[in-house]
């Protein structure tokens, strides 16, 4: 009797934690991104984009991201990306979450055979360009306990699922 009791529970615990997990995934599958872009600053040698998003998690458990990789592209070459960080960002179940407003350098040097063409077109106020927007958004699954501000810091178990990439044309 002690033996099928054990068996039992065993099974009980598998089945609770695989339901778990499946919630958890559908929860990283089913979230949503607005972007919004503007020109922050531009000077002689570099223009700098601020990009504003917005997480939707239309799933009813609370999930946790790493910070978004931001990558801005015009006529298919990148131009200019964020940095890689390793901040987790909690959202609440049936919640958005507006991100800290990430800013992003292009220099003009570096924008290899566009630069000319994308200057004299962000200088003109009177016309928007159309630029690509890429965002990588991670969820991290699987954490419990005291979740700390960076990845680093988390010392349990945790299984990290890329959302595929959500590319948007933004004016600028």
């Amino acid at each position: 009797m002690n033996i099928w009791a054990g068996v039992i529970l065993a099974l009980t615990a598998i089945g609770v934690i695989g339901y778990q997990v499946n919630k958890l995934k559908s929860g990283a599958e089913n979230i949503s991104t607005d972007m919004k872009g503007r020109i922050h600053s531009m000077d002689f040698s570099k223009v700098v984009f601020a990009i504003d998003v917005t997480i939707k998690n239309p799933s009813d458990v609370k999930i946790y991201i790493l910070q978004p990789f931001v990558t801005i592209m015009y006529k298919e070459k990148e131009i200019a990306s964020s940095t890689v960080s390793d901040y987790i960002i909690p959202i609440a179940a049936f919640s958005p979450a507006q991100l800290k407003t990430i800013m992003i350098s292009a220099q003009y040097i570096n924008l290899a055979g566009v630069a000319a063409e994308l200057m004299q077109k962000l200088q003109k106020k009177d016309t928007k360009v159309n630029l690509q927007v890429k965002i990588l958004v991670k969820v991290i699954l699987g954490m419990s306990g005291t979740i700390p501000a960076r990845l680093k810091d988390y010392t349990g178990s945790k299984t990290i699922v890329s959302v595929p990439p959500i590319l948007k044309d933004i004016a600028f």
